[in-house]
């Protein structure tokens, strides 16, 4: 047992396997900062102990201010989904205001920010969903139009859509199924983004010769912390953009993060089973409730 500080509970994890072996521990020593004076206000893209716990030790280079208007569960919702969400857009699609974009898998944490940042750099924004709320959310969430990609025929209507042009960028999440479909898609010269895939998938090379198409891969900790946030602004005709307003990744999402708050269980088990057994969007936020 920690002696001599502060005590915390946590989650640790000592072997491999499913939930059953996530163990709640109450003798945890609390992480002591140091390069941030205790009550900042921060949130982090990374951990070091692991976030399933009171409190967390995290690198300084992967921590950042948190903006005032933003409280602290919606803080720890930021890290991953936005920066991920603004690495594919910015640093590797490139887009640029008036280009195309289809978010194919939009209702989840990446595909909502990828949403609201594509809708403020001025591009038209198409997304996905596989379920009416889900569709609902990403129209909320800055999409011009939204589909259901469970139907059978959603990348046609995507197609009549679009037009002969096609999309120029498509933000994808799951590339082990769609990928090719992706690639029929694309205008001259567009590009897929990978964000997610859960295995291997078999493409015809063919159909990124006549347009000339990208496949490019996004790993969110390639990226450092000077590279994170430099970026031009947005299209100021976005109405999802203040005029006037200092521009970066994380003053943007200052209002519009969606998030789930679950209140954990005393078995950690019995939390992965209850979001797991839902059809959840954005960013599932587990919260500890006070002893």
């Amino acid at each position: 047992m920690a002696t001599g500080q502060k005590l915390m509970r946590a989650i640790r994890v000592f072997e491999f396997g499913g939930p059953e072996v996530l163990k709640l521990q109450s003798d945890m020593a609390v992480p002591i900062p140091t390069d941030h004076q205790k009550g900042d206000r921060v949130f982090t893209t990374s951990t070091i102990s692991g976030g399933y716990a009171e409190y967390a030790l995290a690198a300084d280079h992967t921590v950042y201010t948190l903006p005032g208007k933003l409280d602290l569960k919606q803080g720890a919702a930021i890290g991953i989904p936005y920066f991920t969400a603004y690495r594919a857009l910015l640093h590797s699609a490139r887009v640029k205001a008036g280009e195309s974009v289809l978010v194919h898998g939009a209702s989840g944490g990446v595909g909502l920010a990828a949403c609201q940042i594509a809708r403020a750099y001025g591009l038209k924004v198409l997304g996905t969903a596989g379920t009416e709320e889900g569709q609902n959310i990403v129209l909320q969430n800055g999409a011009h139009e939204v589909f259901n990609h469970r139907e059978p025929n959603y990348i046609d209507k995507i197609k009549k859509s679009v037009g002969e042009k096609g999309i120029d960028v498509i933000i994808e999440m799951l590339a082990n199924v769609n990928l090719s479909n992706d690639l029929n898609l694309l205008s001259y010269g567009g590009r897929v983004i990978v964000v997610g895939s859960r295995g291997p998938i078999e493409i015809n090379p063919r159909d990124t010769m006549a347009k000339e198409s990208s496949i490019i891969g996004v790993a969110l900790y390639s990226s450092t912390k000077s590279v994170s946030l430099n970026q031009p602004e947005p299209a100021r005709t976005s109405p999802h953009v203040a005029p006037g307003r200092p521009w970066n990744m994380v003053n943007y999402v200052q209002t519009t993060i969606v998030v789930q708050n679950h209140s954990a269980k005393p078995n950690p088990t019995s939390n992965l089973e209850s979001t797991s057994s839902s059809q959840p969007y954005g960013i599932i936020s587990l919260h500890l409730p006070k002893l």
